[in-house]
C-alpha cells in the first residue's frame, strides 16, 4: 500500500472483519504516534487525537492503491482492482459475507513483510485468528510470550521471549445465534421467540445450522460421543423462521429431500437441554489447518499436457545453521504437537483413536516414516520407545568424547520401557555389542536381546547401569557364528544352538519332565547326568570316567538302592525286571525276575527269582531263591571233568561230584 508517506511509523494495520483479523506488521521508525506527528508534512495525516480516521472518505485511490494498472503495446490500459473489502454481486457464491478478497480479475499473491519485536501480537508477522473474542480476549492475543509484559519481572520469568513468521489461533466458536424451537418442517425452523435485528444481522446465506434435534433410528458410535443431530444450511430468514435447503443427518446416510425433525428426540448425551434448539454458525469439526492438493496427471501425461510438474512435497522446512562455534549453544526442536486436557478433564474424555500423528496411505504409500538420521542420532525417542540410528558401539569417556569402542560397549538399536508401580523402570532391548578385539570386522560383534532393570539408555553410551537379567545373544564372544545362546544375567553362558544345528550346554541342565533323545545322548568325561526326585536334587547320576566305564551313583548321604536298570556300587540293589550284564560284583542282589550274567560272578549274598549265568557264579556266603532253574545234562561217565561241588540233572538222576573228576548219582522218582 502507497499512502504516500502517511505511515512512517513502526505500527500494525489491522483489516478485522468478524471472523478474519489480518496483521501486516510495517516498521523501520518509532513505536508509537504522537500528536505531533498528526497533521504534519512527514507525521500521520487525516487522524485525529485517538489516531483513528474522522472520515473514511477521505482517503481516495491516490492515496491508498486499490488497483493495478495494465497497459498494452497499442495503449490501451486496463485498471484491475487489487484489494475489494467487501464481496459484490460479481463475487463467487463460494465467497463468504465476511471477506477480504485480495484479487478480482486476474489471481495474484500475497507477500507480506514484517519485523516482530515483542510478545503478543507484536510478536508474530502475520498474526490470524478464528474466533469469536475479537482483540480484547486471549482469543485475540497471540499466546507469544503470553504474559503482560507490564508486570516486569513476573513477565520476564515466566514468558520465552520469542517472535514467530505465522501464528494461528482456532477455537469451537459459540453460535452467531442459539435459539428454542417450536417445531421443525421440511426446510424450515419455527422459533419460540422472534429474532433481534442484531441476531438476523449476523446471518448469512450458506451459514451451518445445527440442530439438537436427533434421528432416533442411526445407531450411535460407542467409542466417541457424536448425536446423530440434524444440520441444514440457511437459506433465508425472518424474525420468526430460519429457512434451510433441507435437513438431513451427518454422515446418517439418508439424503432424501423434505426431513423433517422430529423435537421429540433430544441430544442427552453432550447437550442437556430440554427444549429443541438450533445453532447457527457453529462447526462440528475444526480444522487448525486443512491443505488440499490436487495432482492430475492428465495435465501432464500424454499429447494434451498443460502442466509438467509431477513432484509434489506436501511440507519442506529447511533449517541451515552456521557459525556456531561453541559446544552446547544451538537448540532446535522440529514438529511438537502439545496436548492437555485440563482442569476438570474426566480421565477417559479423550477416545481411544485419538492420536497427534496419522498416515493415511491405503493406496500404496511405499513409506510411512522416513528418517534419515546416521551414526549415534537417534531415530525415535520416548518415554518407552527408544529407536537408535544406524550407528555401530561406541566407548565414551566421562566427558562424552568419544574413542574406539572396547569389548563390552554396545549400541542401543531398539528399546521399550514400561514403569512399575514399584518405581522400578523395566527395558526390553535390541543392542549390538562389541564382544571381541580379534578380527575387527563383523565377526568381533554379536547382537543381544537383553531384560534389565533401571538401566540407563544413551545414544552414545548404549544401554548402561542398573541391572542386567536374561538375554539371547547372537554370534556370542565370537566362538558361536550363526548360532545363538541363552545368557543368565546377560553374562553366564547356558545353552548355545550352534550355526550347524547342534545345541551344547555350559552349566547343569535340569530336566522336570522327561527327556526324550531321539538319537542318543553324548556327555562329555568326568561330567554327570543328573537325576532329581522331589526328595532329592542328586537322587542319581551317571557318568563316564576317563577309562570309559560307565558309571552309577548317588551324592544321597549314605548311599541309595538301585531299582531298575540303574545302578550303584558298593550298595545293595534291587532289580525288578531282567537285568543282563557281563559280570558284577555286589555286596548283596536281590532280584524279583530274571538275572543273565554273560561273565562270571560274585556275591557275598544273592537272593534273586532266577538267575542265568553262562560261566561262574561264586557265593561268598549263601545262596537264597525261591526257585532254581539248571540246565538238564548228564556227565558223559563217571570220571568226567567236574569241580567238586558241582552238580547236574537229567530226567532219571542227580549228579554230584565229589572230587575233582569223580561224579555220583542218586535215582530220581516220583512222589
Amino acid at each position: 500500500m502507497d499512502l504516500k508517506g502517511m505511515l512512517k511509523i513502526n505500527t500494525s494495520l489491522t483489516m478485522a472483519c468478524f471472523g478474519f483479523l489480518l496483521s501486516i506488521a510495517y516498521g523501520h521508525a518509532k513505536d508509537n504516534i504522537t500528536k505531533y506527528q498528526i497533521n504534519t508534512g512527514d507525521g500521520v495525516v487525516q487522524l485525529n487525537s485517538r489516531a483513528t480516521i474522522d472520515n473514511p472518505s477521505d482517503i481516495v485511490a491516490s492515496q491508498v492503491k486499490v488497483v493495478n494498472q495494465y497497459q498494452s503495446s497499442d495503449g490501451f490500459i486496463i485498471n484491475r482492482p487489487l484489494v475489494k473489502l467487501v464481496p459484490d454481486a460479481t463475487s463467487g457464491f463460494t465467497l463468504g459475507k465476511e471477506m477480504v478478497q485480495f484479487e478480482q480479475i486476474v489471481p495474484m499473491a500475497l507477500s507480506v513483510y514484517g519485523r516482530p519485536y515483542g510478545n503478543y501480537n507484536a510478536g508474530c508477522t502475520l498474526c490470524v485468528f478464528s474466533s469469536t473474542g475479537g482483540m480484547n480476549g486471549g482469543s485475540g492475543q497471540a499466546a507469544i510470550s503470553g504474559i503482560d509484559y507490564r508486570g516486569g519481572a513476573n513477565a520476564v520469568t515466566y514468558g520465552d521471549m520469542a517472535t514467530v513468521g505465522f501464528y494461528h489461533f482456532d477455537e469451537n466458536s459459540s453460535a452467531r445465534v442459539a435459539a428454542q424451537a417450536a417445531s421443525f418442517g421440511p426446510g424450515v425452523v419455527n422459533l419460540s421467540s422472534p429474532m433481534t435485528n442484531k441476531e438476523m444481522s449476523q446471518l448469512h446465506v450458506g451459514m451451518y445450522l445445527a440442530t439438537n434435534v436427533i434421528d432416533p433410528t442411526i445407531a450411535s458410535n460407542n467409542q466417541f460421543i457424536d448425536p446423530e443431530r440434524y444440520w441444514g444450511f440457511i437459506k433465508s430468514w425472518d424474525a420468526n423462521h430460519i429457512y434451510v435447503y433441507d435437513w438431513a443427518v451427518l454422515d446418517g446416510g439418508n439424503a432424501s429431500g423434505g426431513q423433517v425433525p422430529n423435537i421429540r428426540y433430544l441430544d442427552s448425551q453432550l447437550s442437556e437441554y430440554k427444549v429443541p434448539m438450533i445453532f447457527a454458525g457453529v462447526s462440528d469439526k475444526v480444522f487448525a489447518e486443512n491443505e488440499y492438493m490436487d495432482a492430475s496427471g492428465k495435465r501432464v501425461l500424454g499429447d494434451q499436457a498443460t502442466a509438467v510438474a509431477n513432484k509434489f512435497e506436501r511440507e519442506e522446512f529447511d533449517f541451515r545453521a552456521h557459525d556456531w562455534t561453541k559446544p552446547k549453544s544451538l537448540v532446535f526442536h522440529g514438529w511438537t504437537t502439545s496436548f492437555e486436557c485440563r482442569p476438570n478433564c474426566h480421565p477417559k474424555a479423550v477416545t481411544e483413536d485419538s492420536y497427534a500423528y496419522l498416515v493415511n496411505g491405503p493406496d500404496g504409500l511405499p513409506r510411512a516414516y522416513v528418517a534419515q538420521t546416521v551414526g549415534e542420532a537417534l531415530e525415535f525417542s520416548g518415554y518407552s520407545t527408544f529407536i537408535g540410528g544406524n550407528g555401530a558401539p561406541l566407548s565414551v569417556d566421562v566427558n562424552g568424547n568419544i574413542s574406539s569402542a572396547v569389548v563390552g560397549s554396545n549400541h542401543i538399536m531398539s528399546s521399550f520401557a514400561s514403569a512399575l508401580p514399584s518405581n522400578n523402570i523395566i527395558h526390553m532391548s535390541s543392542v549390538v555389542t562389541r564382544d571381541m578385539v580379534a578380527t575387527n570386522d563383523w565377526r568381533d560383534y554379536g547382537v543381544r536381546l537383553v531384560m534389565d532393570v533401571d538401566s540407563q539408555r544413551d545414544r552414545k553410551k548404549g544401554l548402561y547401569g542398573g541391572t542386567r537379567m536374561g538375554s539371547i545373544a547372537f554370534n556370542y564372544k565370537a566362538a558361536h557364528y550363526g548360532g545363538i545362546c541363552l545368557l543368565g544375567y546377560d553374562s553366564n553362558q547356558g545353552l548355545c544352538q550352534e550355526g550347524d544345528g547342534s545345541v551344547s550346554f555350559a552349566k547343569k541342565v535340569t530336566v522336570q519332565s522327561e527327556a526324550i533323545f531321539q538319537n542318543g545322548l553324548s556327555i562329555s568325561p568326568n561330567y554327570k547326568l543328573f537325576f532329581q526326585n522331589n526328595k532329592h536334587v542328586y537322587a542319581a547320576y551317571l557318568f563316564t570316567d576317563p577309562n570309559g566305564d560307565m558309571n552309577l551313583g548317588t551324592q544321597i548321604s549314605g548311599g541309595a538302592s538301585i531299582r531298575g536298570v540303574n545302578g550303584y556300587y558298593g550298595k545293595s540293589a534291587i532289580l525288578t525286571e531282567k537285568l543282563s550284564v557281563p559280570n558284577i560284583s555286589s555286596d548283596s542282589v536281590t532280584v524279583n525276575k530274571t538275572f543273565i550274567v554273560q561273565g562270571n560272578s560274585m556275591f557275598n549274598g544273592i537272593n534273586m527269582f532266577q538267575y542265568i549265568a553262562t560261566k561262574t557264579l561264586e557265593a561268598n556266603d549263601h545262596i537264597t531263591s525261591t526257585k532254581f532253574i539248571g540246565t538238564l545234562l548228564t556227565p558223559t561217565s563217571s570220571s568226567a571233568p567236574c569241580t567238586m561241588g558241582e552238580f547236574k540233572d537229567d530226567t532219571n538222576y542227580h549228579y554230584v561230584c565229589v572230587a575233582t573228576n569223580k561224579w555220583k548219582r542218586v535215582a530220581l522218582s516220583d512222589f
